[in-house]
């Protein structure tokens, strides 16, 4: 937890914008990616385009 903070910290620092209700938690990644192709991790799949879909949403232009 506390380098995800750290990370977060030094971004904001940096100038980034911070997605505060952006999460992308796998929980034991090393053993799930062991046991299960990530393309077939239908949780992982689920909040991976979560996470992108609010990043593009962050970052996207209104068409004029």
């Amino acid at each position: 937890m506390t380098a995800r903070v750290d990370a977060r910290k030094s971004a904001g620092i940096a100038g980034a914008a911070i997605l505060d209700d952006v999460k992308l938690a796998i929980p034991s990644p090393v053993t799930r990616v062991a046991e299960t192709h990530p393309a077939d991790d239908t949780e992982a799949v689920a909040q991976l385009r979560e996470v992108l879909g609010a990043l593009v949403a962050a970052v996207a232009v209104p068409a004029s």
